[in-house]
């Protein structure tokens, strides 16, 4: 081999070699963008999902919906996107935690609705529900709360009236046995000085005297008795739905219609979305 020939063979070997190094440096680059490219579409694709289960959980809020939020979220890596998020279902959390109290102190009330302690509850749990998504829970909540509170307030009005009635004829058979008293007071004194103006120290004798026999008294006639009836009404129908008789005493048939009231209404109502209100009507037996 001559030296022309050598010199030929060295540079296109050369050749040869900077075009494959060339041809690798070109893959690598390739491969980097490939890879660079698809954590990319990766990382969209999560935040597209992420602000997608946020929306869904704004929209209708339940414990599902913000578990698949906090799912999304955690696959987001981006900080400033999941900062934003986080923040959202921060939110959402303490949203739905309202709306869980609020919902749990209307129940309760509606159960115990003469407890003024647990109607104050519910109101001020109801009045933190201000997003504009839960305003018709909203509205249902003071739906109900405003019809336990007009319930206990006919019956606290009943109880009222009933005591009232009560002292009143308590306070008339006080008088009427203060006047009995003194009339009987005023004539055995009567008496004690009609026999102190005689001074005669010499006993009477007393006229004869023949006693017409008496016809036997008649019986008084027997007082009717009085009862009382507990009712329970539904106030769309007008319907009586269940009620209860011959119970002797107001308060007692008072207590019982209370008792029914707190144990059933609630259950009627989610039925059948209809209030009721109770009252007691005395009959004569």
């Amino acid at each position: 081999m001559t030296n022309k020939t050598k010199l030929v063979t060295i540079a296109t070997l050369a050749l040869s070699s900077t075009m494959l190094l060339t041809a690798c440096g070109n893959n690598t680059k390739a491969t980097n963008t490939s890879s660079t490219d698809q954590s990319a579409q990766i990382e969209k694709d999560a935040e597209s999902a992420a602000t997608q289960a946020m929306a869904t959980a704004t929209t209708t809020l339940n414990q599902k919906n913000l578990d698949s939020a906090q799912t999304a979220l955690d696959k987001v890596k981006d900080s400033d996107v999941k900062d934003k998020l986080t923040k959202e279902y921060n939110a959402l959390k303490s949203r739905l935690t309202n709306i869980n109290t609020a919902t749990k102190l209307v129940s309760d009330y509606q159960k115990d609705a003469m407890n003024t302690g647990k109607y104050n509850s519910a109101k001020a749990a109801v009045a933190k529900l201000t997003d504009k998504n839960d305003a018709k829970l909203k509205a249902d909540l003071e739906a109900k709360l405003a019809a336990s509170k007009k319930q206990a307030d006919s019956a606290n009005a009943a109880k009222a009236a009933a005591a009232s009635a009560s002292n009143n004829a308590s306070d008339n058979s006080v008088a009427s046995n203060s006047n009995a008293g003194n009339s009987g007071t005023s004539n055995q004194y009567a008496g004690g000085a009609t026999g102190g103006n005689t001074g005669s120290a010499t006993p009477s004798t007393p006229a004869a005297s023949n006693p017409t026999p008496s016809a036997p008294a008649k019986p008084a006639p027997s007082q009717p008795k009085i009862l009382y009836r507990a009712w329970e009404q539904d106030t769309v129908t007008g319907k009586i739905i269940w009620q209860q008789d011959g119970i002797d005493g107001y308060y007692t048939a008072l207590n019982i219609v209370d008792a029914w009231d707190n144990a059933n209404s609630y259950h009627y109502f989610q039925q059948t979305g209809h209030t009721t209100r109770f009252g007691v009507s005395q009959y004569v037996a």
